[in-house]
C-alpha cells in the first residue's frame, strides 16, 4: 500500500463513504462477512466481521473470493519492511442455524503471487491524483516480502504458492432476531511458510447487531470484537496478544431484491515496537459494492475494499466476488 496520503485521496475516500453511507442496508442476510487479507494481521488474529445472518433454520453455504494488490514499503533508521505481492483467498463457509444457535466453519484456500494488476492500480490511482511514489520506485508485478526488525533480525518470506489456510470455527448465540454474539476459534491448519498463517490457536468474541432505519429498505449493521492469540515463534517479542475490531455499515435495497452496501472496518495493530507503521498501526478499510439476488436463487456479491488509512496494514485494493445460499 502507498504510505503517502493526499488531500484528494482522503476527500475521495470520505465521499465514497458518505455516498454509500447514505445509501447501504441490512436486507435479508445482511452485510457480507470480511476478514483482513494482509498476512501481518491474518497470521496473528482470528477477528474480522461476521454478520448477524439469517434467522431461518437449516444450512447456509457461502463462497467468497478476495483478490488484493498490496505494496507496503517503509524504511526506518533501525528497521525496514517491504511487502509487494498480490494475495488471494477462496473461502468456503458452511453453517447451520438451530434455534438460537448458529454454528459455522470457514476453510480458506490462499495464495500469493507476483501478480498482474500493478499497471491497473497505478492507472486507477492516477485518475484521482494519488501520490504513488512508492509504486514508481518498484518494478511492476514483482514479488518481494521481508522485514528487518529493530534488533537487526531480518526475515525473508518466500512466495508461498497455493495452500490451505487456517480453519475457523464459530458458534453464535442469537439474543434476538437482530443481535448475535459469536465465539470464534481459529486453528493453525495452514500449510504455508512461516509468517503466512497462524502459529497458535487464536480466539475471538464478537457481538453484532442490526436495525432498520427505513423499514424493508435501508438498514444498519455493526459489530465489536475482542481477540486473543498467544505469542509464538521466533518473533514473539514483537507480537501483540490482544486485539480489537469494530465495524459499521449500511445496506440499501434500491430495486427488487438488489442492494448496494458499504461497511467501515477497523482492526487494531497486530505488532508492537517495530517502529514500522505498516505493522504496528491499525487497519481501517471500506468494503463496498453490490448484493444481487434473482428470485429464490443465491445472493451474488460484487464489491471491493479500499484502504482509508495511509499508515497501516490495510491493502490498497481488494476485489471481491461471492455467492451465498
Amino acid at each position: 500500500m502507498a504510505l503517502h496520503a493526499t488531500p484528494g485521496r482522503l476527500r475521495l475516500h470520505g465521499l465514497a463513504l458518505l455516498v454509500l453511507g447514505a445509501t447501504g442496508s441490512a436486507h435479508s442476510q445482511g452485510l457480507p462477512a470480511y476478514r483482513p487479507i494482509n498476512p501481518a494481521i491474518t497470521s496473528r488474529s482470528a477477528l474480522g466481521f461476521d454478520p448477524v445472518g439469517e434467522t431461518r433454520k437449516g444450512w447456509q453455504t457461502a463462497i467468497r473470493v478476495d483478490y488484493g494488490n498490496v505494496l507496503e514499503a517503509q524504511t526506518r533508521t533501525v528497521a525496514d519492511y517491504l511487502l509487494d505481492a498480490e494475495l488471494s483467498r477462496i473461502n468456503l463457509s458452511i453453517g447451520r442455524t438451530q434455534g438460537r444457535w448458529h454454528l459455522q466453519g470457514d476453510l480458506p484456500l490462499e495464495s500469493a503471487q507476483s501478480g498482474a494488476l500493478d499497471p491497473f492500480i497505478t492507472w486507477w490511482h492516477g485518475v484521482f491524483g494519488f501520490d504513488e511514489g512508492r509504486r514508481d520506485e518498484r518494478p511492476e508485478n514483482q514479488y518481494e516480502y521481508f522485514i528487518q526488525f529493530p534488533d537487526q533480525v531480518r526475515v525473508v518470506r518466500p512466495l508461498p504458492g497455493t495452500s490451505l489456510g487456517d480453519l475457523r470455527i464459530s458458534a453464535g448465540y442469537r439474543h434476538g432476531a437482530d443481535w448475535m454474539t459469536t465465539l470464534i476459534a481459529a486453528f493453525p491448519t495452514n500449510t504455508r511458510p512461516d509468517g503466512w498463517g497462524l502459529e497458535a490457536v487464536a480466539m475471538g468474541l464478537q457481538t453484532a447487531a442490526r436495525r432498520w432505519l427505513v423499514p424493508d429498505r435501508l438498514g444498519w449493521e455493526g459489530s465489536a470484537g475482542l481477540g486473543y492469540s498467544p505469542r509464538a515463534g521466533s518473533l514473539a517479542r514483537w507480537q501483540r496478544t490482544w486485539f480489537a475490531s469494530a465495524s459499521s455499515g449500511l445496506r440499501w435495497r434500491f430495486w427488487g431484491r438488489q442492494s448496494v452496501y458499504s461497511n467501515l472496518l477497523f482492526h487494531t495493530g497486530a505488532w508492537r515496537g517495530t517502529t514500522l507503521q505498516s505493522l504496528d498501526r491499525p487497519d481501517l478499510s471500506l468494503d463496498f459494492g453490490f448484493l444481487l439476488k434473482a428470485g429464490d436463487g443465491p445472493e451474488i456479491l460484487a464489491g471491493m475494499v479500499e484502504d482509508l488509512y495511509p499508515f497501516g496494514p490495510a491493502v490498497d485494493l481488494v476485489l471481491r466476488l461471492g455467492v451465498r445460499w
